[in-house]
């Protein structure tokens, strides 16, 4: 099993392309996001989420999807209150750098970035 994780980890052929979503860019090889010209730091996990989420954008991301997108190698349930600790973050992080990019709850379906 630890086997197989490290290989999902592996870098991909052609995967390794910038992602962009209005301003907010992230860059996969690099494990860096920029919001304009600012840097954002983040944590890895907070990292994980904001790659999915902008993968995934302008669709809704579901919580079990961002669950097991940012915690696959670890055993065990993740709280809700865990994933809407990294969100939170993840929401202020992007205000603060003044990013057009916005973090959206869709109640009872999950989250998405949106540009206005």
């Amino acid at each position: 099993l630890a086997r197989l994780r490290a290989v999902q980890r592996r870098p991909r052929r052609g995967a390794a392309s910038d992602l962009a979503v209005g301003d907010l860019r992230f860059d996969p090889s690099g494990h860096t996001a920029t919001a304009g010209e600012v840097e954002l730091i983040m944590t890895s996990r907070e990292l994980a989420i904001l790659e999915l989420l902008m993968r995934r954008a302008p669709a809704i991301v579901e919580r079990t999807a961002i669950a097991h997108h940012a915690w696959q190698d670890d055993a065990g349930p993740v709280g809700s209150n865990t994933i809407d600790v990294h969100l939170s973050h993840i929401r202020r992080k992007l205000a603060d750098a003044g990013s057009d990019v916005e973090l959206h709850t869709v109640r009872g379906l999950g989250y998405r970035l949106a540009t206005p």
